[in-house]
C-alpha cells in the first residue's frame, strides 16, 4: 500500500528527507490543495495542477464535478465518491479519458454509502482511502484491500507531539511500520484461511 501526505506541517523538511520520501508520497507528488477545493476555486486549482504537473503523481479530481475538466492526462486522479450512484457513473465515464482511482470518504458526513457498497461498486479497480486519521481507519483500509491512503501529520498525535520535525518524523516512521505490520498480518491471515479451506 502507498501512503500519501498532503500539504501539512513541516512540509519543507518532509520533502527534503530521503528516508521519508522513499516510503511516503509527499506533497506535491500527492496534490490535494484542500482550501481551493473547499472554496470551489476550480480555475485556480486546475492552473496549479498544470503548473506542477511534472512533480505530481496523484491529484484530487475536484469534488462534486462530474464533467470532463481541462486537466493534464498524465497524472492519476483520485475521484472522491460522495454520492455512490451519481459519482460511480461519472467515475466510469471519466475513466475513458483520465486515469482515475475511486476515493472512499472516511468521514460519514461526506458520503451516502457504506464501505461494503464502495467495495462492491469498485471491486475491480485500485482504491484510495481518503483522510485516514486513526489507526483503526488505517487497519480498515489494509484489511479491505485498499491500494492507497493519505494522512496528515495532524492525524498522528496531539498537537503537543508535533512541535518539532524530529518528533513528527518519528511518528511517521512508526505509522509506516504499523501499516507494514498490518499488511503482513493480513496476508498471513489470508494464506492461513486458504490453506485450511484446501
Amino acid at each position: 500500500m502507498k501512503i500519501a501526505i498532503g500539504h501539512t506541517l513541516f512540509l519543507d523538511n518532509l520533502q527534503k528527507d530521503e528516508e521519508i520520501t522513499s516510503i511516503y508520497v509527499v506533497f506535491p507528488r500527492f496534490f490535494d490543495s484542500k482550501k481551493k477545493l473547499i472554496k470551489r476555486e476550480y480555475k485556480s486549482y486546475i492552473y496549479d495542477v498544470w503548473r506542477l504537473r511534472n512533480e505530481i503523481d496523484f491529484a484530487i479530481y475536484p469534488d462534486y464535478l462530474r464533467e470532463e475538466l481541462p486537466l493534464p492526462r498524465d497524472i492519476k486522479y483520485i475521484y472522491v465518491i460522495h454520492e455512490i450512484e451519481k459519482d460511480s457513473k461519472a467515475f466510469f465515464s471519466l475513466s475513458r479519458k483520465f486515469s482515475l482511482i475511486p476515493g472512499y470518504a472516511s468521514d460519514e458526513k461526506y458520503r451516502d454509502y457504506s464501505l461494503e457498497d464502495f467495495l462492491k461498486t469498485f471491486a475491480n479497480t485500485e482504491k484510495w482511502y481518503l483522510g485516514v486519521s486513526t489507526r483503526r481507519e488505517a487497519k480498515e483500509a489494509i484489511t479491505n484491500g485498499f491500494d492507497y491512503m493519505d494522512i496528515t501529520t495532524m492525524a498522528l498525535s496531539s498537537f503537543s507531539d508535533l512541535r518539532s520535525y524530529e518528533s513528527v518524523k518519528k511518528l511517521l516512521l512508526s505509522f509506516h511500520d504499523f501499516v507494514k505490520k498490518e499488511e503482513r498480518q493480513t496476508r498471513l491471515s489470508e494464506w492461513i484461511s486458504l490453506t485450511t479451506e484446501a
